[in-house]
């Protein structure tokens, strides 16, 4: 296990997030559910260097399957019209 430094920019602030967003389960197995609001969102997966592993676009309750990925911390950023919010999950096999 080496160091590991990264920089996290989260432009949102409380007022600008989307709220009741949440990750389930979490940790996972790269299966999991996010529940979003009913409106357009676009979606980004990251890993822990920032490198994109996933993007796509969804609404309302989304089941992804990201299954394949190193284990390790990721972040998923969800951006809505009016909106952007960042949450963190764990890929555990």
């Amino acid at each position: 296990a080496w160091p590991q430094t990264f920089h996290i920019d989260i432009a949102a602030t409380e007022e600008h997030a989307l709220n009741n967003l949440n990750i389930y389960p979490n940790p996972n197995k790269g299966q999991f559910s996010l529940n979003l609001p009913e409106e357009d969102c676009e979606i980004e997966v990251t890993n822990s260097l920032g490198q994109r592993v996933h993007c796509s676009s969804a609404r309302g309750l989304t089941n992804l399957n990201l299954e394949g990925l190193s284990e390790g911390l990721y972040f998923v950023t969800v951006r809505s019209a009016s909106a952007i919010s960042t949450l963190k999950f764990i890929y555990k096999q």
